[in-house]
């Protein structure tokens, strides 16, 4: 479901996180998935960069929002190193080693996605009321959504679902998401 495997068994979605460094050929990737070993042999290019990006899928922003974020930020900031769209990125040069750590991030989140539930009320529960604010600058943004449930009996209890990513001033996402019932 758009980008979620669903587990219809246990009802909760998991985001896919398949990441390719290299372009297809007649629709089949030619290399290996994101791992250290192809980090390593592929050289550090525009494309390379909107590649991976391009690969983080969360409609929503509820499961990787913040990864997306700091993608887009690195991506912008190497548009500003070299325009050209094939031309390796130096290895000295600070945005290379920022693609670099962001290409671990993205291994390191891949192995430690755990599958949440897909409804944001339980059963037996009616959503009442959904309401959702968000802010943000040049480089950071921030969104909280407040979830009004009604049960059967009539009472009423709520739930913040609270994403916010921030950048701090050396250019590292810190991202936390708050949960209360």
């Amino acid at each position: 479901i758009l980008g979620l495997a669903y587990d219809f068994i246990q009802d909760t979605i998991t985001p896919s996180l398949e990441i390719y460094l290299c372009k297809k050929k007649r629709g089949k990737h030619v290399d290996q998935a994101l791992c250290n070993e192809v980090i390593s042999s592929t050289p550090i290019t525009l494309r390379v960069i909107l590649r991976a990006v391009g690969s983080i899928y969360d409609l929503t922003g509820r499961h990787l929002g913040p990864l997306q974020l700091k993608g887009k930020i690195i991506y912008s900031d190497a548009c500003r190193v070299t325009s050209k769209w094939d031309e390796e990125i130096s290895k000295e040069s600070e945005i290379y080693q920022r693609v670099i750590d962001f290409l671990k991030e993205l291994i390191a989140v891949k192995a430690h996605l755990h599958p949440a539930p897909r409804s944001w009320y339980d059963t037996g529960q009616k959503l009442e009321n959904v309401i959702v604010s968000s802010d943000g600058g040049i480089r950071a943004f921030g969104t909280v959504c407040h979830i009004v449930r009604l049960a059967a009996d009539g009472s009423r209890d709520s739930r913040v679902d609270r994403k916010s990513t921030r950048l701090n001033s050396s250019h590292t996402v810190i991202s936390y998401a708050v949960f209360c019932l």
